[in-house]
């Protein structure tokens, strides 16, 4: 817990070191996950694909291969954190899948209200150059002359 006793106030050339060091450990960390992604996607030796041919992987095109069969080995001994890891693996892949469901029913809500927008947007562009006339809507002109007389009369 945070008391007076272990709190410290730092000053502004500390915050600015302080930033500088954050900064350079996450283009660090961003470097290093660059060279893993990029070994990762690099096509396997021949000597990695007959591994993982006896392994039991003779699709196996990539690297990304070689980091999974540790992970497997280790789940089949009974390693907790590899059934863990594994499992995660799976699930993720699993989320992924319902996530792109969620949005090809989202692109398809929007395409029906695009459809939905467009059918308006004409039906006000045949209005304004008098192709539509809605039922409820008697446009003066279009009535008779002898309503209008009864009218006059009437009065």
């Amino acid at each position: 817990m945070a008391n007076k006793d272990n709190l410290r106030c730092i000053n502004t050339e500390q915050a600015r070191e302080m930033a500088k060091i954050s900064a350079e450990k996450r283009k660090e960390n961003k470097t290093i996950a660059d060279i893993i992604t990029a070994w990762a996607n690099k096509p396997l030796t021949n000597e990695n694909k007959e591994k993982l041919k006896q392994a039991g992987f003779p699709d196996a095109l990539t690297n990304k291969s070689l980091l999974v069969l540790p992970l497997i080995n280790n789940a089949f001994k009974g390693d907790v954190k590899s059934i863990q890891m594994a499992m995660e693996l799976l699930n993720e892949d699993k989320e992924k899948e319902i996530r792109i469901k969620k949005l090809e029913a989202e692109i398809k809500q929007k395409e029906v209200e695009v459809e939905r927008v467009k059918l308006e947007m004409e039906k006000l562009k045949k209005e304004i150059n008098g192709e539509l006339v809605d039922s409820q809507v008697i446009i003066l002109n279009d009535i008779p002359k002898v309503a209008e007389d009864k009218d006059n009369e009437s009065n």
